[in-house]
């Protein structure tokens, strides 16, 4: 997100509503910009960029490019869920439900970090964020059964919450097979 205020582009406001829309952004008008949540917020001691204060803000100006800036909504992505904002904000805006609201809003946009997308890779085709192989062999040596490859079942799982799709890198937007998507993401299918 820029320091300054000379290239913002405000929008039409789809994001506001869109991000009201999803729970947990129910209370993005009550912000009043005060900077309570920015002020104890422990991830902005380490990363001064990271600004609650300005995400909210600019999602409630519509500004999407300033909101989902960087690789695959980079800032956004920092929130820990602490409750520290939540807990000091005069208002009572839930700020780590919203950032999940704003969050929810950039996956089915296509903004996601890499590292995410890899982790979502690894538990469709393993059930797990780790390869069960390479742990069978040595739970082998020691005696105890071996995993077992859970990819259909966590297949199966998104396939009932209506997930059965991914976002592709880069915020190319859109997510079709999400559900109210538009395209711009791809259907999964069965592992091989």
């Amino acid at each position: 997100m820029s320091e300054g205020c000379d290239e913002l582009v405000i929008g039409d406001f789809a994001l506001a509503a869109e991000v009201e829309a999803e729970p947990g952004g129910e209370s993005l008008r009550r912000c009043m910009a005060c900077g309570t949540c920015s002020a104890g917020c422990p991830v902005r001691e380490v990363v001064p960029a990271f600004d609650p204060r300005v995400i909210v803000r600019l999602v409630a100006l519509g500004a999407d490019a300033e909101v989902f800036a960087g690789e695959g909504g980079g800032l956004l992505w920092l929130c820990s869920g602490c409750n520290t904002c939540e807990e000091r904000c005069p208002q009572g805006v839930h700020l780590p439900s919203l950032i999940r609201a704003v969050r929810n809003v950039g996956v089915r946009r296509g903004h996601v970090p890499r590292a995410m997308l890899a982790q979502v890779e690894l538990l469709r085709q393993h059930g797990r964020l780790l390869e069960v192989e390479e742990h069978n062999a040595r739970r082998t040596k020691v005696g105890l059964p071996e995993l077992r490859n859970q990819a259909a079942d966590y297949q199966a799982l998104l396939e009932l919450a209506g997930l059965g799709w991914a976002p592709k890198p880069g915020g190319t937007g859109g997510t079709e097979g999400a559900p109210g998507g538009t395209g711009g993401t791809e259907r999964t299918e069965e592992a091989p």
